[in-house]
């Protein structure tokens, strides 16, 4: 996992199922940046079973490529919801589309 290494390398605490989809979703290949968010905006949540983990301090979601954003502000909002007030991101690749 990207996140594993990056968080032994910056020698941080790790979780690799803080997140979950709540809801199956239609895959994202091919939909446009309105149909990317509007599957999202309500499918991924905080792990029940981490629900006490970090809860008011800082997070960082590490994701492979970033397309159109949809998938981190959706998780950037379910750990906002759940308490978490800074959330950070780092992304390996970005997708451009003007190629």
């Amino acid at each position: 996992l990207l996140s594993a290494a990056l968080a032994r390398r910056l020698n941080l605490p790790h979780c690799a199922d803080l997140l979950v989809r709540q809801t199956r979703t239609r895959p994202l290949e091919g939909c446009t940046k309105d149909e990317r968010f509007a599957t999202l905006e309500a499918a991924i949540c905080r792990n029940h079973r981490h629900a006490d983990r970090w809860v008011g301090g800082s997070v960082l979601v590490v994701d492979d490529v970033m397309t159109s954003g949809a998938t981190l502000t959706a998780a950037t909002k379910a750990l906002q919801n759940a308490g978490n007030c800074d959330v950070y991101i780092s992304v390996l690749a970005r997708v451009d589309k003007r190629l």
